[in-house]
């Protein structure tokens, strides 16, 4: 993370609260993501795809063609074979 945009950084880090609170609003999006932080969707969506490229998330259409993103987790085990 240190290396990436600091905006990046808020995007994912404003998703990943959302995402892992029980008690977040279940139609926050991208949208109220790009509201809640004051910039264009476009900038959200280019975040999103960083973090794809990093393989920290997974982008997915739904059949309205709204962006939703998964959360990646490596496994510890994953993790203990490269080092």
């Amino acid at each position: 993370m240190p290396m990436a945009n600091g905006l990046y950084v808020q995007v994912y880090l404003l998703g990943y609260r959302q995402a892992c609170d029980p008690k977040a609003n279940p139609n926050f999006n991208n949208v109220s993501l790009a509201k809640n932080l004051g910039v264009p969707l476009s900038d959200v969506i280019n975040a999103w795809k960083y973090w794809e490229q990093k393989n920290i998330v997974k982008m997915h259409k739904n059949r309205i063609a709204q962006l939703k993103v998964t959360i990646l987790e490596e496994k510890k085990d994953e993790e203990e074979e490269h080092h």
